[in-house]
C-alpha cells in the first residue's frame, strides 16, 4: 500500500512553500524524495489531504509526478512523498534568475507537448487538475532530455458526471490561468483545465508571463477574462496550427474547447516541424 512510517523519512532543506504545505528534500528508505508536509488541522484539510493521496495513488504516467507513499500522523506529520525532481519547476526553468539564457522556443514547445500528454492521461481517468500553471509542473532533471511532470494535485477532483446531481462551482486555481466559468462561479468541467493549458501553451510559445505587457493586477485579469474575453497577447511568429490550438483551448465558451485527446492529436501532427 501507500502508507509509510514517518520514522523512515529523513527531512532536509526546504524546497518551496505552496498553498497546502511546505515541501522539503528528504530521504525515504535510502532514496531521495520530495516530502510535502501538509497542515491537516481541521476536518476539511484532513479530507483534502486524503483526497490528494487517493488521486496520486492512481496515477502512473511519464508526465505525471511519481508518488511513492504518504505518512498519516496528525497533526503535524502528514507527508506526501514523491519523486524529487532536480530540474525544479517549469516557472524557474522558463525565467532563470541566475543570469543563464532562457530555453529556446523549440525546447519550450517540447515541454508543452509533454504537459498536453500528461493532461490527456488525467482526462482519460476523469480527473480535473484545477490548478495547472508553471509552478505546478516540474522538470525531472536539469539540462537536455528533461521530462515535464505535472504535480500538486491538492485541488484535483473527479470530473462530474453530466447525469449526476453533483456539480463543481466556485473559484479554484490561479486567476491568470483560470477559466471564465470558474471565475464566474458557474458550473464547470474538465474544459476548465483545457483553458488553463491554452494560456500555458501560449506562454511557452512566447516565453512571456501572461499579461506581463499590460500591467494588470490578478483581479483585473479575472474581471477581464470573465466579462470581456480578455486573453494574453498571442505568441508571434509561431506556426498557425499552434495558434489555432491555443485560441480554441481558451475559447470563452467551454463547450467549444477541444478535449485533450484533440489537443494532443493536433500537436502531434505538427510536432516534427516544431520540436
Amino acid at each position: 500500500g501507500w502508507l509509510a512510517d514517518v520514522s523512515d523519512v529523513k527531512l532536509g532543506d526546504v524546497l518551496g512553500q505552496g498553498s497546502s504545505g511546505v515541501t522539503t528534500k528528504g530521504k525515504w528508505k535510502g532514496q531521495p524524495v520530495a516530502a510535502k508536509r501538509v497542515n491537516v488541522s481541521g476536518k476539511s484539510r484532513a479530507v483534502s489531504f486524503l483526497r490528494e493521496v487517493r488521486v496520486l495513488a492512481r496515477l502512473r504516467h511519464p508526465h505525471v509526478l511519481p508518488f511513492y507513499a504518504a505518512c498519516l500522523k496528525p497533526p503535524d506529520h502528514c507527508l506526501l512523498l514523491t519523486d524529487y525532481c532536480t530540474g525544479g519547476t517549469l516557472k524557474e526553468w522558463l525565467y532563470p534568475r541566475d543570469g543563464s539564457n532562457p530555453p529556446s522556443t523549440r525546447r519550450r514547445l517540447r515541454i508543452g507537448f509533454q504537459i498536453a500528454r500528461g493532461m490527456r492521461y488525467l482526462e482519460s481517468l476523469g480527473i480535473m487538475h484545477r490548478d495547472l500553471k508553471p509552478s505546478n509542473v516540474f522538470l525531472t532533471h536539469p539540462g537536455k532530455g528533461a521530462r515535464a511532470v505535472i504535480a500538486d494535485f491538492g485541488l484535483a477532483r473527479p470530473v462530474p458526471n453530466p447525469e449526476s446531481e453533483s456539480v463543481l462551482t466556485g473559484e479554484t486555481g490561479t486567476y491568470v490561468y483560470m477559466a471564465p466559468e470558474v471565475i464566474r462561479h458557474e458550473k464547470y468541467t474538465g474544459a476548465a483545465d483545457v483553458y488553463s493549458f491554452g494560456v500555458l501553451l501560449n506562454e511557452l510559445a512566447s516565453g512571456l508571463v501572461p499579461y506581463s505587457n499590460a500591467h494588470y493586477t490578478p483581479v483585473q485579469v479575472a474581471f477581464g477574462v470573465a466579462d470581456r474575453s480578455l486573453r494574453p497577447e498571442l505568441a508571434s511568429g509561431v506556426d498557425p496550427g499552434l495558434v489555432a490550438v491555443i485560441v480554441s483551448s481558451w475559447s470563452q465558451d467551454q463547450t467549444e474547447r477541444p478535449t485533450f485527446v484533440a489537443v494532443t492529436d493536433a500537436l502531434d501532427a505538427m510536432a516534427q516541424q516544431l520540436v
